[in-house]
Parts: structure tokens; C-alpha cells; sequence
């Protein structure tokens, strides 16, 4: 269970249940907070639904669909009469916090493309400084296989696409051959994966016209500076793109959750590649 938070498209919108679900959003994240220092935990187990909605000055409805948005994204897990557990409590806390925020994907794509752009935008010209000879080879693989992709009309060449999309992001930060940076990059990769998987879209959908700037233009331009060692070019290069990319996830965020109150999206979109 899913409880997107509205997204302000400036239309009209039920300003009552915009305030629901924000009040939903928070008591899910306090939980949350709670859990993570171990404030409301004890031997792996949490007290049970009604001492937490007492602990949280809330009803045990509201306290029942945050727990269930909870166990949902992994966070805990219901064992039957014996009640509410932590769930896998050594995982990385990194990846497991941006995975909550990623359930609301209209609130958080802005935030995460700032990020993304902050992070990938100097990690490319850091590609660029220290690329080795097996690291231009996967670019150029990855350059192949979207100048494929662009000469394929069969239905599956936009979920290859995007599977390449991301080989190729990963690929530019394997560049960099810093660790702590690859670890940070896959911290919001899997907060990206989980987006697309709310929104419903695990393929590429940018329209057909527009694969070979975008699909291949952006990243050939990218690509041709890192394997250049043109340090500057690629940080400029790599922003554009992600510029670019963080202004159409944005639209297809507002268009999915307009079409989700039943009233269809503005026409002339073009989703993020």
C-alpha cells in the first residue's frame, strides 16, 4: 500500500485530503525516526498498534496505514500473534531512509534530481580525470547499445533503453573509482528504481522522435568528454542532462498523480529518459 502525497499542480485541488495525507507522510516518517534509534524498539520488537498510536497522539487507524506503508517498504514485519518486529535491522540505514522518502514520488524527484545533479554532475568530470582503458570500452558499449536501441521499432527496444540508461550512469561513476562515491550513487539509485516502480514505469518513454537527441545525443556528448579527459565538459555535459531529465520526471510525477484523481494529464509531455 502506496499513500502518494498531492502534488501542487496549481489547479484545484481537495485541500482536505492534501492535509491527511501530508498529516499520513509525517506520522510514517516519526515511526520511522523512532525505529531507526531504537527509541520505540526493544530486542527487534515494537510495541503493539495501540501503544503506538498512544505514543504518537494518534488514532489506531492512522497508526495502522502508517504501519502498514512500513511494512510495505520492508522497514517491519508482522509475525502473526507475536506481534510487530524490525525487519533485516542490519541493512544499510542510507539506502533504507531514501527508499521511505521514494513513496512519495511527486514530493521527492525534485529533491533527489538536486541531489543527483550535485553528486553525478562533478563525479563525470571526476570520471573524466580518472578513467582507465576498461572504463571507455563500457562507454562505448553503452553508446552501441543505445544507437541500437534507436534503430529498434520492436516494443521491448524502451524497456532496453532504460536498462541501458542506467548501465550507463552506473558505468560514469565506476569511472570516478572512488567507493564511497559509488556507494552514495547506489543509495539513490535504488531511491530511483523505487519512483519509477510507484509511478509504474519500468521502461523507457521518452517518444521515438526524440531517441536519437536524447537516448543518444545526451549521453554520446558525455561520454566523448570523460574518454577526452575533458574535465569541465563532462561536469557541464552531465548537468544539462540531468537538468533536462529532473524537469520531465517532474511532469511525469504531476501528469501521474493528476490521472490518479481521474482527470488526464496536459498533452505535448515528454516523459524522462
Amino acid at each position: 500500500m502506496v499513500i502518494p502525497y498531492k502534488y501542487n499542480t496549481g489547479g484545484t485541488t481537495d485541500e482536505g485530503e492534501d492535509a491527511v495525507n501530508e498529516t499520513r507522510r509525517q506520522l510514517v516518517e516519526k515511526v520511522y525516526q523512532d525505529i531507526v534509534t531504537g527509541s520505540i524498539v526493544r530486542d527487534g520488537k515494537l510495541p503493539t498498534e495501540r501503544e503506538l498510536a498512544e505514543r504518537m497522539g494518534t488514532n489506531r487507524t492512522s497508526m495502522r496505514e502508517a504501519l502498514i506503508v512500513l511494512e510495505t517498504l520492508g522497514v517491519i514485519e508482522v509475525r502473526g500473534k507475536q506481534g510487530l518486529f524490525v525487519k533485516n535491522a542490519g541493512m544499510d540505514r542510507i539506502n533504507q531512509s531514501l527508499d521511505l522518502y521514494a513513496s512519495w514520488p511527486a514530493h521527492v524527484i525534485t529533491q533527489v534530481f538536486q541531489v543527483r545533479i550535485m553528486l553525478e554532475s562533478p563525479a563525470a568530470g571526476l570520471a573524466a580525470a580518472n578513467r582507465t582503458g576498461s572504463d571507455i570500452a563500457r562507454l562505448r558499449e553503452c553508446l552501441e547499445q543505445f544507437g541500437r536501441v534507436c534503430g529498434n521499432p520492436l516494443p521491448d527496444a524502451d524497456r532496453e533503453g532504460a536498462r541501458w540508461n542506467d548501465v550507463f550512469h552506473h558505468v560514469v561513476i565506476a569511472a570516478t573509482h572512488n567507493e564511497v562515491l559509488i556507494r552514495l550513487h547506489e543509495g539513490l539509485s535504488s531511491t530511483l528504481e523505487r519512483v519509477m516502480r510507484t509511478l509504474n514505469q519500468n521502461r523507457l518513454t521518452t517518444p521515438r522522435d526524440e531517441w536519437p537527441e536524447r537516448i543518444l545525443g545526451e549521453h554520446e556528448r558525455i561520454a566523448e568528454r570523460i574518454i577526452g579527459q575533458d574535465v569541465a565538459g563532462a561536469s557541464a555535459a552531465m548537468q544539462k542532462h540531468l537538468e533536462i531529465s529532473a524537469k520531465n520526471m517532474e511532469k511525469l510525477c504531476r501528469d501521474h498523480e493528476i490521472s490518479s484523481l481521474g482527470v488526464a494529464p496536459a498533452t505535448g509531455s515528454v516523459p524522462v529518459a
